[in-house]
């Protein structure tokens, strides 16, 4: 496909594993109470494979080395990011509610 040569296999793995990898791992983290380091571990570990299975990347390199080429965060910084997004978001709601039965 003469669009994929000339975008670049690599940014298009990287923007379909964007699109489509966190949120199948983490499909509803956000919503998880009291996660666990072993579940962290075990999505990070996923995460890694499917990057690395897909750029063909060395298991020998450094995770957080690629993470930072590619631009990618990790997935505990995800997690926090996302339940961050889900507390401020209600907080949002709740004031509209507010502000709606005050008029």
């Amino acid at each position: 496909n003469h669009a994929l040569a000339q975008f670049g296999w690599m940014q298009t793995c990287l923007t379909l594993f964007q699109a489509f990898i966190p949120s199948s791992i983490l499909y509803s983290a956000e919503m998880w109470f009291d996660i666990t380091n072993k579940s962290v571990t075990e999505a990070e570990k996923c995460y890694k494979q499917i990057l690395y299975t897909l750029l063909e990347i060395p298991e020998k390199a450094k995770y957080e080395t690629i993470l930072l080429e590619v631009g990618l965060l990790k997935i505990e910084a995800i997690i926090k990011i996302r339940k961050v997004i889900k507390k401020k978001l209600a907080l949002l709601i709740n004031y509209i509610k507010f502000m709606i039965k005050r008029n």
